[in-house]
């Protein structure tokens, strides 16, 4: 009989405003960005991908069908963090330039919440892999809804990493 693979996961990874890795996604204005702060899975450790769930709300209902668009970036420096894709790797950072706006180019798209309907949410996504070899993660966010997403103390914006792994059993 064939050995069973399951698929392992590790400690949630949560970025936010507060009480995660930095990400203040409240009250992010439309057509702009943000990007993360960097997370290090460490040298050690090393997970071939994780399941991304983001949930958002907004301060006014958006128009239907819009987005918030959830890009992730790295960096091929295993030793140093630089070289990150779209020159990221600036920390907890807002981006309302065209220049800014336009790192999300060189970015792995991954989807996001979609404003289904004309309330205010709250909106969830997820994907249940993201295949991911790199050390270092940050997570870019651009908000397409034509509204601002919800201030603190109304709704925490948040991304929930989650690492997977192959466990045999």
């Amino acid at each position: 009989m064939p050995t069973s693979v399951l698929v392992g996961t590790a400690t949630q990874i949560v970025f936010r405003d507060t009480g995660g890795t930095a990400f203040t996604l409240s009250s992010l204005g439309t057509l702009a960005a943000r990007e993360s702060a960097v997370y290090d899975f460490g040298a050690a450790s090393r997970y071939p991908g994780f399941s991304i769930d983001v949930a958002t709300q907004f301060a006014v209902a958006p128009v239907i069908n819009t987005q918030l668009e959830i890009y992730l970036g790295g960096s091929g420096d295993e030793t140093t963090p630089a070289g990150f894709w779209g020159g990221l790797g600036n920390g907890d950072t807002s981006h309302t330039s065209a220049a800014g706006i336009a790192k999300r180019n060189q970015l792995i798209f991954v989807g996001g919440p979609i404003a289904e309907t004309a309330a205010v949410g709250p909106f969830y996504f997820g994907l249940p892999f993201v295949p991911w070899t790199h050390r270092r993660l940050v997570i870019f966010a651009y908000n397409a809804t034509g509204q601002a997403l919800a201030a603190v103390g109304t709704f925490a914006s948040t991304v929930r990493i989650t690492p997977r792994f192959p466990e045999n059993q």
